[in-house]
């Protein structure tokens, strides 16, 4: 059975997110559970949690690797948790890095972020981001999120052509009959 969920911005948002729960895993004697508001990162090759959620969790290391990020390398802690995207995505089991997102771990001292979310997490679904017009007719920023992968392929080229072809025809139909008008 599959799930999904959309979220729609009011104007064009610069980051994609929601709040999911992060929770310890069956690792530890007491199940703890945090709402975090989390980034979707199709940039990201794994997602991280912020060392603020870990300590509030109670998490604890069960191992330390290198960390690459556009500021260079460092050694983190990684953390063996389970994460709930929404009510029904749910339970799905993470070895996630730690790392500075939000303004209390030395990250943008304007974000609030708890979670990133990557493409471990992201691949495992279907991820669409657009843009809608809304009632004022202004354009706006959306995302959708479908789990588990239907595996079946949106080709926006093989779309596009396609309905290039038929403006085309439907174009070239139009000009025959405007220059059969013009000879009678």
């Amino acid at each position: 059975m599959y799930t999904a969920f959309t979220k729609k911005y009011n104007g064009n948002a610069r980051q994609m997110t929601s709040v999911i729960k992060v929770h310890t895993s069956e690792n530890y004697d007491t199940e703890k559970a945090l709402d975090v508001l989390a980034l979707w990162d199709t940039g990201a090759t794994r997602s991280c949690i912020t060392k603020c959620v870990a300590e509030e969790l109670g998490l604890i290391p069960s191992t330390y690797k290198d960390s690459y990020g556009v500021s260079g390398v460092e050694r983190v802690p990684v953390y063996d948790i389970i994460v709930d995207i929404n009510e029904s995505v749910k339970g799905i089991h993470l070895l996630v890095a730690e790392a500075k997102l939000n303004k209390n771990d030395g990250g943008s001292p304007n974000s609030d972020l708890g979670f990133l979310l990557g493409m471990d997490v992201i691949g495992l679904g279907d991820f669409f981001t657009g843009h809608y017009m809304n009632e004022s007719n202004l354009p706006c920023s959306m995302f959708s999120y479908r789990f588990p992968s239907a595996n079946d392929s949106t080709d926006y080229l093989q779309e596009i052509r396609e309905y290039n072809r038929e403006v085309q025809k439907k174009q070239t139909q139009n000009n025959r009959s405007n220059f059969v008008r013009k000879r009678h």
